[in-house]
This record gives structure tokens, C-alpha cells and sequence, in this order.
């Protein structure tokens, strides 16, 4: 019988294999494990993300990391385990500030039920003493699949101008929608690959910046939507909140929205890209403010704190009607467009 597992107990992404047995044939290999990268940890550690690398590891795989020697995990926790291939398993791990100041051995043990260990290939060590990496900059970053809710009400009850299309959270695998933490720490949100998009959202534009005209206002409903960070270097969205970081960064974001194909040449086309200002050689790329408020969540708004919310709103004019024959984009003005996400670990 398939053991039961609490709602509190699903906090890793899809990916992440809960450390359930399986009752599966063992394999005929036997499992090797040889290093681990980081190679340490500091007491009082939340998500850290270890890449154990060995041979033989198979999908189901699970880790333990033990006091060397021992069978006691003495304070550190295994949230879960993604298999990356037959050499590479990533563990998510906790580490207690009470864990012990030593090393510990790292078993990984199949579905089989064939397991093999590395002695003290992971060590645990003060938190003063280490100058701390994130996983971006260790480049041992997991892709993580994620839930995105967009918030559509701000706190005076307003509707936001970046609206959800009221059907919940847009999760990752589920109508088109990409919502992922990538290798590189970034964050990637897609409602859809091809326009229009299978999951909808709503534009409204309704705050234009000085010197700009709301466009009558221009809602765009059913738009594709894509949404991304860059610029991450040390500090990636999973190192948020750890110790040696900040629960808050701001962040250089893309957003970018089409309400048609951009192959199509029916009917109007609209698109937003995103940035900080009024558009130019001298435009820097816009700011978000991404902030860990738990183990498994994090929220990404624009805020004043990071300086920035504008999008340049484009009409595109038909081939038959611009130069060249060719699709060319016209500025119909600039506009505030804030908004709130909730990311959560699925």
C-alpha cells in the first residue's frame, strides 16, 4: 500500500522524488557514490541544493546524509532527491543549527532498493566560516517547476492592470504554461508557446506615464505572455532567504505580450515589452523585487524599491501599409503596469 503523505509533506517540485520505498526489482549494477558539490554547509542552512555525482543511480533514487560512520542523520534534513541522470543526483537539503560540526556520509539508494555510500563526502561547518556561494555561482542550480499565481487585487482593492484570467494558478506542464527556476537561477513564466495562448491574462492600460495619454484604455485579453529574470550571478531565487543571503533582491526582468502570431497578418497586433523608463539607447533594463517568504514560496513585484514598471505599448502596422512591405511596430505610448506573483514549489 502507497504510504500517505500530508499536504505539509509536498513542498518539493515536481522532479523532486518524495523519499517513499518502492517495492521495485533491484537493479543488477551496483550504486557507487564518489563526490558531492558544495562539499559543506553551514549550521542553520534552509534549501541548499548538493549534486552528488557517482554511478548507477536510477528515476526514484533517494539520499540520506549521515553522521560519518552512523545511521543518525544528526540534523540534516533531505527534503528531496532529482534524478538527473546515472551519474548526477540532486539533494535539497535542510541543516539544523544544532547539526553536528563534522562529516557525514552520503547514501543513495534506488527504487531497486541497491544503495551505495561515499564516506565523508560532506562536511558541516560553522556559519561564520565560510565566505558563502550561491547555487548559481557553484552552478549546481536545479530546475525547479513552479505554480504562478497572479495576485488580482492590490491592498486598496484595486484591480492590478496585469490581471489573471480567474481560472487560479498557472502551473508548469499544465495548458502550454512554462513556470520554472532554471539551471541558471533564473525565473521563466510562459502561458503559452504558440499565440494565442492557452491560459489568458488581462492588460489594462490605464496609467500612462507623464506626458502619455491613456490608449482609450486598451485591454488586451488573451494575450501570450512571457516573463523571465536576468542578470543573475551569486545570488539565484533559490538562495533567497538562506543563510549569507537576503530574503529580498531586485532583479533585471523581461516581460513581453502579443495578442496574435507574429507570423499572422489578420486583424490587429499588440505587444508590451517591459523595461525601465521611456525606451531608448539610455533605457536600463527593467527591475523586479523578488522576495523568499518561505520555504517553498516566493512573490515577484514591481515595487519602488527597485526603481521601474514601465512597458512601451506597440501597434503593429500591416505589411501592405508600412515600408518595404514589411510588419513594422508603432509607439502608441508608455505605461505604468504593476503587478504581484506568488511562486510557489509544485
Amino acid at each position: 500500500m502507497t504510504p500517505r503523505v500530508s499536504h505539509a509533506a509536498l513542498l518539493v517540485a515536481s522532479g523532486w522524488m518524495l523519499l517513499a520505498a518502492t517495492g521495485a526489482p533491484a537493479a543488477a549494477q551496483s550504486v557507487s557514490v564518489t563526490a558531492a558539490n558544495p562539499a559543506s554547509g553551514t549550521q542553520d542552512t534552509v534549501g541548499l541544493i548538493v549534486k552528488i555525482t557517482g554511478k548507477n543511480f536510477a528515476p526514484g533514487a533517494r539520499s540520506q546524509f549521515l553522521l560519518s560512520g552512523t545511521t543518525n542523520p544528526d540534523g540534516i534534513v533531505v527534503r528531496g532527491t532529482q534524478f538527473v541522470s546515472a551519474t548526477e543526483v540532486d539533494a535539497l537539503i535542510d541543516i539544523a543549527p544544532t547539526a553536528s560540526l563534522a562529516s557525514f556520509d552520503i547514501r543513495v539508494t534506488n527504487a531497486s532498493g541497491r544503495s551505495g555510500k561515499g564516506s565523508d563526502l560532506f562536511q558541516v561547518i560553522q556559519k561564520s566560516s565560510v565566505s558563502l556561494l550561491g547555487c548559481a555561482k557553484h552552478g549546481t542550480c536545479a530546475v525547479t517547476n513552479l505554480s504562478v499565481q497572479l495576485l488580482d487585487v492590490d491592498a486598496f482593492n484595486a484591480p492590478y492592470p496585469v490581471r489573471s484570467d480567474g481560472r487560479g494558478p498557472y502551473s508548469h506542464g499544465v495548458d502550454h504554461v512554462t513556470a520554472q527556476f532554471l539551471a541558471g537561477g533564473v525565473f521563466a513564466f510562459d502561458t503559452g508557446t504558440v499565440p494565442p495562448a492557452t491560459r489568458d491574462m488581462i492588460s489594462e492600460y490605464i496609467f500612462p506615464l507623464p506626458g502619455y495619454a491613456a490608449y482609450s484604455p486598451l485591454v488586451q485579453p488573451g494575450a501570450h505572455y512571457r516573463w523571465r529574470t536576468n542578470g543573475v550571478t551569486s545570488t539565484a531565487a533559490q538562495d533567497l532567504g538562506t543563510p549569507g543571503f537576503p530574503a529580498s533582491k531586485c532583479v533585471e526582468g523581461y516581460f513581453y505580450s502579443t495578442d496574435v502570431s507574429e507570423l499572422s497578418d489578420i486583424g490587429e497586433a499588440y505587444s508590451t515589452l517591459y523595461h525601465t523608463g521611456i525606451e531608448g539607447s539610455g533605457s536600463p533594463t527593467g527591475m523586479w523585487l523578488m522576495t523568499r517568504t518561505g520555504p517553498t514560496t516566493w512573490t515577484l513585484e514591481t515595487s519602488p524599491t527597485c526603481n521601474g514598471d514601465a512597458v512601451n505599448l506597440r501597434h503593429r502596422i500591416p505589411g501592405s501599409k508600412s515600408r518595404q512591405g514589411l510588419w513594422q511596430w508603432e509607439t502608441i505610448g508608455y505605461f505604468h503596469l504593476p503587478f504581484k506573483m506568488i511562486l510557489t514549489l509544485q
